[in-house]
């Protein structure tokens, strides 16, 4: 569970991708921050952001 401290926090993926289809070089991302939220007894999505960046994919 993920509680909202107000603060702004620093988060990189470092994971490492084990499919053939990728190779190294420029890519595009994209985060979305959601939380669902209970609507009459049915948990809805709530997002409250969404960001894209390009970055580059590196063979490691």
């Amino acid at each position: 569970r993920a509680v909202c401290d107000g603060a702004e926090h620093h988060w990189e993926n470092t994971g490492k991708v084990t499919s053939e289809k990728l190779e190294p070089g420029a890519a595009r991302v994209e985060a979305t921050i959601m939380e669902l939220r209970p609507a009459g007894g049915l948990p809805l999505p709530f997002f409250h952001v969404t960001r894209q960046q390009d970055i580059k994919l590196a063979k490691g």
